[in-house]
């Protein structure tokens, strides 16, 4: 194995270059014409307990009128489709960015789940889901039998 040196004051022009772009494309460059990556998907957290199936979904900075919710075919689409208006001030000049925040996901939801009577609630950035089980897809406990 060789050992090499970093010097983080000497960069290869071709590599700075397309460090550049790239940072241009995905939104990460610095300077008046930088823009914000809208066009990420949101983090996605399911868990399951015996009567049903809680989905979060990290989508900070939306209200609750922003989100589409809908079942069809068993599959559980997500879609989100917002438009955000930023100004800046300085002394002289004045800037606006018209960004616009559009995502969907889309769920495929297993027999069990009862679709009628999903549940949603949006709170500090979290969307939240409660997917109920059906009756008969929820854990019978355990029976004790008495021997006659």
């Amino acid at each position: 194995m060789a050992l090499v040196r970093f010097n983080p004051g000497v960069v290869d022009p071709v590599l700075q270059e397309w460090s550049n772009w790239v940072n241009e494309f995905f939104g990460n460059a610095d300077g008046p014409g930088k823009m914000i990556p809208r066009f990420s998907q949101p983090a996605v957290n399911i868990r399951e307990t015996d009567d049903e199936f809680i989905m979060e979904v990290a989508a900070p900075g939306l209200e609750k009128s922003d989100f589409n919710l809908n079942v069809e075919d068993g599959i559980l689409n997500v879609e989100v489709n917002k438009e955000m208006e930023e100004s800046e001030e300085d002394k002289n000049w004045r800037r606006y960015e018209f960004n616009f925040m559009q995502f969907k996901r889309s769920f495929q939801l297993p027999e069990s789940v009862d679709t009628q009577k999903i549940d949603a609630t949006y709170k500090n950035g979290v969307l939240q889901v409660v997917l109920p089980k059906k009756e008969e897809a929820k854990p019978i406990p355990p029976k004790s039998i008495k021997i006659k």
